[in-house]
């Protein structure tokens, strides 16, 4: 069976998330394909250091952010009824130059060119489109204005209802790409289970009321704690998959020295679901899962 999101996707829609909990479905999908511990910060921090680089010297620093997601927000459309299309590269870059063009600021073709690389920069999951999460993220960062102004735009453009509140499926369009950037591709059955989870989490912790929704002042709240998006993500893979990892790996090392301790069993030797494994002469036979044994690291890599 192929590591695939579809498996993931399987168990949140069957109801086994609800069911088993992200612990219990986590760990099968992790048995299943044998996934290890990986650093998510290392996964998207080249990709924020280049948005760093780009927007000191993009012309785009000289737009407000109100005013410049505003205008996205509007010229790429989204509702409860209809939902935000996904932007093109090029469509992309013309809408810039268009709001630029719109608000009198100057720029020059090595500029232009480098709207490609912004681009680029926040295409977090590489899928050659940007979602709503991806272009009002990625532009609060480029756009001039403070962090207040930069939230309560973001959260315009969230609310694609404009209720004034996010529900967990607008939270979940905002967070879905990053999980995708901070995830590698063997653990892509495993990615709607921590998008899951990561919505639940975060949605909790900025629902301050716990109303059910998320005003602009409760998500500007939970940012001026010191929160944001990617440390909580990352927070929240790292070390919900290395425990899990490690709880698993400790009860297969245990299953194999029970193994090899009962009678009758050469020493050294462990025969269990994961297949046998011979210290003798080093060597190791397949069982009938056609697993072997994790071999992870010791944990993930800090910051």
């Amino acid at each position: 069976m192929g590591n695939h999101h579809a498996t993931g996707h399987f168990f949140n829609f069957c109801g086994c998330t609800d069911a088993f909990g992200f612990e219990g479905s986590a760990k099968a999908v992790i048995n299943m394909y044998d996934i290890k511990p990986w650093n998510a910060r290392s996964l998207i921090r080249d990709r924020l250091n280049k948005q760093g680089d780009l927007a000191r010297k993009s012309p785009l620093r000289k737009v407000p952010v109100k005013e410049g997601l505003k205008y996205f927000r509007d010229k790429v459309g989204g509702s409860w009824i209809r939902p935000a299309a996904e932007l093109q590269r090029e469509h992309f870059v013309e809408m810039i130059i268009m709001l630029l063009g719109h608000l009198d600021i100057p720029h020059n073709p090595r500029e232009r060119e480098d709207l490609y690389n912004v681009f680029d920069s926040m295409d977090f999951d590489g899928n050659g489109t940007l979602s709503t999460g991806e272009w009002a993220a990625g532009l609060s960062v480029y756009f001039k204005g403070s962090m207040a102004e930069a939230v309560r735009a973001v959260f315009d453009c969230l609310d694609a209802n404009g209720d004034g509140a996010i529900s967990k499926s607008e939270l979940q369009v905002y967070l879905s790409p990053f999980v995708k950037a901070m995830s590698p591709p063997e653990a892509a059955a495993l990615r709607p289970l921590l998008e899951k989870k990561a919505v639940d989490d975060i949605y909790y912790d900025m629902d301050m009321d716990h109303a059910a929704d998320i005003s602009s002042d409760e998500m500007l709240s939970w940012s001026q704690r010191g929160n944001n998006i990617v440390d909580r993500l990352a927070d929240i893979i790292d070390q919900e998959v290395y425990q899990i990892w490690l709880s698993e790996s400790k009860k297969r090392a245990t299953n194999m020295r029970r193994s090899s301790e009962r009678p009758g069993s050469p020493s050294g030797a462990y025969d269990g679901s994961y297949g046998s494994y011979h210290s003798q002469d080093g060597t190791y036979m397949q069982g009938p899962s056609g697993n072997s044994p994790s071999r992870g690291p010791n944990g993930p890599n800090g910051p």
